[in-house]
């Protein structure tokens, strides 16, 4: 075969077991695992490790991927040999300090043209005279299997560069965390699924931090892995930067309450729900956590049920905000990046009142939004709320101050409907994802709506160059654009 792409080099089925002792003191290693997605790159990382007293050198497998040959038994017991020619290779070299590595990425040239089932591959390595191959290991190229998603991420207000989305795939009797992400010009497409890292069996659905526009490839995904263990992994680009942490809290019952988010300085703030030994009530307390394994625990408010909404933004400062609905009130919180007085000292999260519970206008959802520069706003963050008035939901806009901008019209909705989701669309109406009485969903936007029928995968929806869109947990992430064309009855 003529390969297209750089790959991984293939050990010969044939060959006797040798996890790493080839020339030159080197030890060689690849981690393939035991799954991966089928019509997806297959990636190895091979490891070139020194483990002797003095240094040594070997042809440099980053630029010469010629040198390391992949044979794969497919499921019908067909053997191929994939590898990747290199035309007029340099001689380039690696020089490992003792007990030193290098490491390189690799991809097996074609793999995303393999059909699901089980596959043996062997990597085999040339380096000089010498030919060394790692035992042969049996993969298994799956369909996905998606079990849980963050499909809200992509509707934050700072995700301009292609949606990036955790999710997981259903492995046997544990789960693969992978990202999916999808071009910047392409919104319905699919760049890459990467894989991130394996979870056990009982973690919660993975949660994308929240972070300024200029970190978005460098923040956090949270889950729960237990009923008081937080586990969390930072991004570096769409891999992960280091191996994945596990913080055990100091109550026997958390969850998560919103979505985190990166500050400025790379610390993340997750708030957590703690539960009240009983009853619904509990506490929120915000967890800090940087990389050098550091945490505390600032309270935010403490109330007599989970709060109905908390929403997560950052701003170009790298502060976070959070803004929480809770029995008709909101209010917003504010954790400063950088503020080491008030993580030393376990400080209480300072928030303010934005609007007090009016029976005649009750919050039933608000987001976070970037408004244009227009007379009555001088443009950038705001916040959007929709208020249950007589005749439907009313979108009204303000500052993070709470002040006024900008009071919509009363959007008619169906009786009996519960709003799923809703869209911010500038200033203009926004968009709505409704549950009719009889389970099935709408979209309605700008006095018309579409039927979507009944959908049982979770969705959410999204939009992108102003054309919005349903994004749904479907082999695995999918979205569809929405177009509602029915006008509404009178």
């Amino acid at each position: 075969m003529n390969p297209m792409k750089p790959a991984l080099l293939l050990l010969l089925l044939s060959a006797p077991p040798a996890a790493a002792e080839p020339a030159q003191g080197v030890t060689l290693r690849a981690d393939l695992r035991t799954e991966y997605l089928a019509g997806s790159p297959l990636l190895v990382t091979i490891e070139a490790r020194n483990d002797t007293a003095a240094p040594i050198t070997l042809p440099d497998l980053s630029v010469r991927h010629d040198l390391v040959r992949f044979e794969l038994r497919t499921p019908s017991g067909e053997m191929q040999t994939r590898r990747t020619l290199v035309e007029n290779p340099a001689e380039k070299v690696w020089s490992i300090p003792p007990r030193g590595k290098r490491e390189v990425l690799l991809e097996i040239p074609s793999a995303s043209t393999l059909k699901p089932g089980d596959y043996e591959i062997a990597v085999h390595f040339t380096l000089g005279d010498t030919e060394k191959a790692l035992e042969p290991q049996t993969i298994r190229l799956a369909r996905p299997a998606p079990a849980a998603a963050d499909l809200e991420v992509g509707s934050l207000p700072f995700e301009r560069a292609g949606d990036w989305t955790p999710w997981l795939h259903r492995s046997g009797d544990a789960y693969d965390l992978y990202l999916h992400r999808t071009p910047v010009t392409d919104p319905l497409g699919t760049e890459s699924e990467d894989y991130l890292t394996r979870l056990t069996a009982g973690s919660s659905p993975p949660s994308l931090s929240a972070s300024r526009s200029a970190d978005l490839s460098n923040r956090y995904v949270v889950w729960m892995e237990d009923e008081r263990t937080i586990g969390l992994a930072r991004l570096q680009g769409h891999r992960l930067r280091a191996a994945p942490r596990s913080i055990a809290s100091p109550w026997p019952k958390v969850s998560l309450a919103a979505r985190g988010a990166t500050a400025a300085d790379g610390r993340l703030y997750q708030p957590l729900w703690i539960s009240a030994p009983r009853g619904p009530s509990g506490e929120i307390r915000v967890l800090s956590a940087d990389e050098n394994g550091s945490t505390s625990y600032r309270k935010l408010g403490r109330y007599e049920q989970p709060p109905e909404q908390l929403r997560t933004i950052v701003t170009d400062a790298g502060d976070a905000l959070f803004l929480l609905v809770q029995r008709g009130h909101l209010d917003l919180y504010t954790v400063q990046s950088g503020d080491e007085r008030a993580e030393s000292e376990g400080l209480p999260v300072p928030g303010q009142r934005l609007r007090s519970a009016d029976p005649a206008a009750t919050v039933q959802d608000v987001r976070f939004t970037l408004l244009p520069a227009s007379e009555a706003y001088a443009g950038g963050l705001a916040i959007l709320g929709l208020f249950a008035v007589e005749g439907g939901l009313q979108p009204r806009w303000m500052g993070l101050s709470g002040a006024a901008i900008k009071t919509g019209a009363t959007i008619p909705v169906p009786e009996g409907s519960t709003l799923v989701d809703f869209s911010p669309n500038g200033m203009a109406s926004p968009g709505l994802l409704l549950q009719l009485s009889n389970k099935t969903l709408r979209y309605q936007e700008g006095g018309a709506y579409q039927s979507l029928g009944t959908l049982e995968d979770v969705v959410a929806l999204d939009r992108s160059d102003g054309v919005p869109l349903l994004r749904r947990l479907d082999a695995p992430v999918t979205a569809i654009p929405l177009k509602p064309e029915t006008p509404l009855a009178p």
